[in-house]
């Protein structure tokens, strides 16, 4: 409340022909009195009640723009409605600048006391702070979030139509990953790579431009960026490199740093990394490290890249002993998730992204889990409505993991959920036998099995998650030759392994898991027997 919405809405709504509602002026004029008299009468569980059945009836209507409560979001059904049927655009202020708008309003029931008294002063400021600590996390669930602090309230209609015009007409998305003066927006939507050079202008990058990337991305996509940028006037350098995991080596990057340096790349440049998991881990890491850091902007061309590696800043290489042991925490400067890049994507890729997707479901989100059960054949096809949503949330859930621990000291490690064994089988495999994502799909079914036999998760919650993974239908290839011992020597290798305990975060339930924990090498070997017959 009091951050402008009642003042932009209509602005908006005008300029571009949409309707405007207010919910709360609906709601009042079809009760015949005030919300401050529904809270009175009938408390405030009522009202939210209330308040969704009227939101899910306009949100039928097509074009229009809705102007919420300020406590709206904050009942997860009614949240979740908002989220499905359009675009959620936060104005945010500081508890200050509600306070001074806010102090002479009396028609707000949340500026009441228990008694119903209207607070004033240092208690109405101290009840501003409570309802902000308490809503913010569903605010930062918004699509498009623009502060309206110093200014007034219809200022920020140009930075509305400017970020968000696109987004409410052609369904484009925003996520941020908020980091303080670190923190960057993910685009997410459709033919968005002609964008890159307005983007790169808009952020004030400097006019040199190296693109990285791999034969099979550029010959779909390397010209559409190209040209995008010198259309900005850009210089642009492109560095493109064979296909595949191996290309994460010191090796490579050691060639690339001769590059930069024959072409005298200065600081101020930016690196570019157009394509999957691998091409982002490495020019991340390029980046990183040349000049001791320049500017990075990832560009994720498979479904795992933009649900994922793409976002939170992880970068690196491998080494012959294990996997992404050197490396970097490097945030980009912007992240553009191009969801038409998808269609050239083989059905493998496809498979191997919904790896990551489950992987969040099961470890932070039982609605999601559900929404993907709902929808796999469609994802699988290629749905392009669902697809975006996957992306969206997947980037959402990362982002708040990623905002609370950047560097992986404790909550962040719940995002390896899978990776443990996953990446033993995929190391043992050469990189070959098993794509990442197909590895971690093997990977969950092995330590859900250890939650199980620790009695940590139910037999249903089990069968649950690999009915859905026997769905994504993971090719049929035998693991029965990779030895055990090869893999657990890969697994005393791994980042969370502490004063020789393999450590792994583990599912209590669907949507819930476990910080790093030590886990017995007798019931590994089980889950590895498991996971080996799998499907044989």
């Amino acid at each position: 409340m009091g951050s402008g919405k009642s003042t932009v809405g209509p602005i908006l709504a005008n300029t571009m022909g949409y309707k405007f509602i207010d919910l709360d002026i609906l709601i009042e004029d079809r009760e015949h009195r005030k919300i401050s008299e529904i809270f009175a009468s009938e408390g405030e569980q009522k009202f939210r009640w209330l308040e969704r059945e009227t939101l899910r009836e306009i949100l039928l209507n097509k074009l229009t723009i809705v102007s919420l409560g300020g406590g709206t979001v904050t009942n997860n059904e009614t949240l979740e409605l908002v989220k499905q049927a359009g675009v959620m655009v936060y104005l945010k202020s500081d508890a200050e600048h509600i306070f001074q708008r806010l102090r002479t309003k009396s028609d707000r029931p949340m500026l009441r006391d228990d008694s119903g008294q209207l607070l004033d002063g240092v208690d109405l400021k101290k009840k501003i702070d409570k309802l902000l600590s308490v809503r913010e996390q569903y605010y930062q669930q918004a699509d498009v979030i623009i502060t309206t602090d110093d200014k007034k309230s219809d200022i920020p209609l140009m930075n509305l139509q400017k970020n968000s015009l696109r987004t409410l007409t052609n369904n484009y998305h925003i996520v941020t990953v908020p980091l303080g003066d670190r923190s960057y927006p993910i685009h997410i939507g459709a033919k968005l790579l002609k964008d890159i050079g307005t983007l790169c202008v808009q952020r004030n990058l400097a006019r040199t431009i190296i693109v990285i990337t791999d034969e099979n991305v550029a010959r779909h996509y390397l010209p559409t960026v190209k040209t995008s940028l010198e259309k900005r006037k850009f210089s642009v350098q492109t560095i493109v490199l064979p296909p595949g995991e191996r290309q994460k080596s010191l090796d490579t990057a050691e060639k690339i740093y001769t590059k930069l340096l024959e072409w005298n790349i200065e600081r101020n440049s930016t690196i570019i990394a157009l394509g999957g998991g691998v091409i982002g881990d490495l020019a991340g890491f390029i980046a990183a490290t040349y000049q001791r850091g320049i500017g990075f902007i990832q560009i994720p061309t498979s479904l795992l890249a933009q649900v994922d590696s793409s976002v939170g800043g992880k970068v690196g290489i491998n080494h012959p002993l294990a996997k992404n042991m050197i490396g970097a925490f490097y945030q980009p400067q912007f992240v553009l998730a191009d969801t038409s890049v998808l269609k050239t994507l083989p059905k493998r890729e496809l498979i191997c992204g919904m790896g990551e997707v489950v992987k969040y479901g099961v470890i932070l989100d039982k609605q999601f889990f559900s929404f993907i059960e709902q929808n796999l054949s469609k994802a699988l096809s290629g749905n392009k409505k669902v697809l975006s949503y996957i992306i969206r949330r997947s980037c959402e859930l990362k982002a708040h993991v990623v905002s609370h621990d950047e560097k992986e000291q404790h909550l962040r490690a719940i995002l390896n959920f899978g990776h443990t064994i996953g990446h033993a089988l995929e190391r043992a495999g050469k990189f070959t036998l098993l794509k990442h994502g197909e590895a971690i799909l093997y990977g969950m079914i092995a330590e859900m099995n250890i939650a199980f036999e620790s009695g940590m998760i139910s037999f249903a919650d089990r069968e649950r998650m690999e009915r859905l993974i026997r769905q994504i239908s993971i090719p049929s290839l035998t693991l029965l030759r990779l030895r055990n011992s090869e893999l657990f020597e890969t697994m005393r290798k791994d980042k969370k392994v502490k004063d020789s305990f393999i450590r792994m975060t583990l599912p209590q339930t669907i949507g819930k898991i476990s910080l790093p924990m030590n886990v017995d090498e007798q019931l590994i070997d089980r889950a590895i027997d498991y996971v080996k017959l799998y499907g044989v």
